[in-house]
């Protein structure tokens, strides 16, 4: 990072940069703390649905995100006090997504607990499984029948088209 100073490096020689160290630091402890959460969701959530484990990959790479843009916004406190308006809105903008992470991590963990509750009903009415396939077997047979006519129907009405234009 070539001239990059820590933050109590730069809180003591710029005080005036202190209240914005202070809420990135209490910021960044709050995303590690959700990343740490969203782990623990994540494995829960792959053992029971691989729908779910896509959810909570993306959840993670919207956490490494966030950890990228908060390491930017420290090294933008090395530029210029005019850039610190910008930066305290970065910041603000953040705390937000962690804040929306959290209740995220809170709905996914409601649907994999949905989700267990269907598996069990799954698992315990199987054959009511099995007419519903069939039942959505014959109904496809039936469209593609259908939709087998209408094809026809339609060329035969282009060629009854097509005689009249004759």
């Amino acid at each position: 990072m070539g001239n990059a100073c820590s933050a109590e490096e730069m809180a003591h020689q710029h005080p005036e940069y202190q209240q914005y160290i202070e809420e990135y630091t209490r910021v960044k402890a709050q995303n590690e703390q959700l990343i740490e959460e969203g782990g623990n969701l994540r494995e829960r959530i792959r053992q029971n649905s691989a729908k779910h484990t896509q959810i909570v990959e993306r959840q993670r790479e919207e956490f490494d995100k966030s950890q990228q843009l908060l390491s930017q916004a420290v090294n933008s406190l090395q530029l210029a006090r005019g850039q610190m308006d910008e930066v305290a809105e970065q910041n603000k903008f953040h705390f937000e997504e962690a804040q929306t992470l959290k209740i995220q991590n809170r709905k996914l963990r409601e649907e994999a607990d949905r989700i267990r509750c269907e598996l069990d009903i799954e698992k315990q009415d199987r054959s009511e499984e099995h007419v519903q396939r069939n039942r959505a077997v014959q109904l496809v047979e039936e469209l593609t029948s259908e939709l087998q006519r209408k094809k026809q129907d339609l060329e035969q009405l282009r060629s009854e088209l097509d005689d009249v234009r004759e």
